[in-house]
């Protein structure tokens, strides 16, 4: 003869977080429920912003009354983000479109390729053809010098 397995029976129990009643076999299956889970109602995480709570100008508004999870303006119903710009650090023109990702901060404070030349970009060869604007006054001073020299020579 085979044991008979019998299943407990399931006894009425009282939820305070949701305020019901349930007969669930075991608290911590009532606990997993979609229903327990929404009535216990974690508070949202706060609202992450892309600059530092130390930030001069968000000391200031929140100064001002500003509620750091609503947006702008009076009614807090405006933007709530930054607006998110792409570097432009080629000489292709506004308007070209870049494969960049657009960012609200590109760089942390003291940062050095804040200042850093773009990569890629040709640097300019000097020919010895060409002269620069003081070295070509420099020549043509140097040559007057020499005629007036020759000149005073000649007269003597």
């Amino acid at each position: 003869a085979l044991p008979i397995c019998r299943e407990r029976p399931k006894v009425k129990k009282f939820c305070l977080v949701c305020e019901v009643e349930y007969k669930e076999a075991s608290v911590s299956e009532h606990e997993r429920s979609t229903l327990h889970l929404f009535n216990t109602r974690n508070p949202p995480a706060p609202t992450y912003y892309f600059i530092p709570e130390t930030n001069r100008g968000f000391k200031m508004m929140l100064r001002g009354g500003w509620d750091r999870e609503k947006g702008l303006g009076p009614d807090g119903s405006g933007q709530k983000f930054p607006v998110k710009t792409v570097l432009k650090r080629d000489q292709r023109g506004l308007g070209f479109q870049s494969d960049l990702k657009a960012k609200v901060t590109h760089f942390d404070a003291g940062d050095e390729g804040a200042v850093k030349g773009p990569e890629g970009m040709p640097v300019r060869v000097k020919r010895a053809a060409t002269m620069s604007r003081r070295e070509q006054r420099r020549k043509e001073a140097k040559e007057r010098a020499w005629e007036r020299d020759l000149r005073t020579y000649m007269n003597l």
